[in-house]
């Protein structure tokens, strides 16, 4: 863990951050790169499940322990299952908008918007989703009352 110094905008994230890096980021060394140097706690896929387990053996178990999912699954806007199954346990989940993103770019991505998505753990409780950009932008996708999207569109028509 860095020393937080007084002028130091982006302080160590707290203990209970904890990122859960999916079968396709945890060998990911940018990643891991980038995580190290901010000195942010994280747990591979393989420390934990065999290579090809299903997100409905893995996803409800990294929900319990608390550990916030990390991937480049850009299908979870389209995959009801993973979406339902973050939200009914009770998840949190950041992922990179593009698959097609370099390993290199993502960790880029990533030391850009970690700060963000500590403060967006800290002000959101569980379940959520959110995305990343390239610009290391966060934005929330879906919170406990569904798809922020649609949220707003019901707002609007409403």
């Amino acid at each position: 863990m860095r020393k937080q110094s007084a002028g130091n905008p982006n302080p160590s994230p707290p203990d209970d951050f904890v990122l859960f890096l999916d079968e396709n980021l945890h060998k990911c060394a940018p990643i891991l790169a980038a995580l190290d140097e901010a000195g942010v706690k994280y747990e591979k896929h393989a420390s934990h499940f065999k290579p090809g387990e299903l997100d409905s053996v893995w996803l409800p178990k990294v929900c319990q322990e608390g550990w916030i999912v990390l991937t480049k699954d850009k299908g979870i806007r389209y995959n009801q299952l993973e979406i339902a199954a973050v939200l009914q346990f009770k998840g949190r989940e950041f992922f990179f908008r593009s698959g097609n993103w370099s390993g290199s770019q993502m960790g880029e991505i990533l030391s850009k918007a970690l700060h963000k998505m500590v403060l967006l753990t800290k002000r959101t409780p569980p379940p959520f989703i959110a995305s990343l950009t390239q610009a290391g932008e966060v934005h929330l996708r879906y919170d406990k009352h569904g798809s922020i999207h649609d949220q707003k569109r019901r707002k609007h028509n409403g």
